[in-house]
């Protein structure tokens, strides 16, 4: 049944626990199962693409066990923005993805991400974007001209920027080709040297500096 319900500045957020999987619902959306492995799988290709991530941002994801592989890829430091409802979702978690951001190594914010970027002084060798752009206002502002423009001013040299869409159906509607396009151009317009990776989900790792071929 559900465990956590409330509403937050963009939204209602709401968690409910069956047969020990959480699954979390933002404006009656899914948004969050801890049965997906999608995010663990995301976290692998987006540390992929940097050659020594030491320094890695990650902005939402965390409860899915991301930053756990994430890990495995032995950074320094790992700052992660975490979702609304944090506090009262993250104790449900499974046991290791809460040792996992327990980890020394891992710093956890539940800041606004464009105040974040803003105020916070050092950069990151890999940023990761793991929102939802089609699912709200709130997650949409993350995928605009403005938003990946503060990216760029905290990326290292050589630094990359990863984020992810929804990946080929057999039919896709007019709009989300529409908005896919408007989010890759907003990307390029800030970081131009790109890496384009299909899927399951659409994974995007964007630079100044020149990528290796995918």
């Amino acid at each position: 049944g559900i465990f956590f319900g409330s509403d937050f500045r963009y939204g209602r957020i709401a968690a409910t626990c069956r047969e020990g999987n959480i699954f979390v619902f933002e404006n009656d959306n899914l948004v969050f199962t801890s049965q997906d492995t999608e995010g663990a799988r995301f976290a692998h290709l987006a540390a992929l693409q940097h050659p020594e991530p030491r320094r890695i941002l990650m902005i939402g994801g965390g409860w899915d066990g991301s930053v756990r592989e994430l890990l495995l890829h032995k950074p320094v430091r790992i700052d992660v923005i975490l979702p609304e409802g944090d506090p009262y979702i993250r104790f449900r978690l499974p046991q290791e993805v809460r040792k996992s951001l327990a980890n020394p190594a891992v710093h956890l914010s539940r800041s606004d991400p464009r105040k974040f970027l803003k105020y916070k002084g050092f950069a990151w060798d890999l940023i990761i974007v793991d929102m939802y752009a089609h699912l709200s206002c709130r997650t949409n502002r993350f995928y605009t001209r403005e938003f990946f423009s503060s990216l760029t001013t905290r990326l290292y040299p050589g630094g990359i920027a990863v984020l992810h869409l929804p990946g080929a159906k057999n039919l896709q509607t007019t709009q989300e080709v529409i908005r896919a396009a408007s989010i890759y151009r907003a990307l390029a317009l800030n970081l131009p040297e790109q890496i384009i990776l299909p899927g399951t989900t659409t994974l995007i790792a964007s630079s100044f500096a020149p990528l290796p071929p995918s």
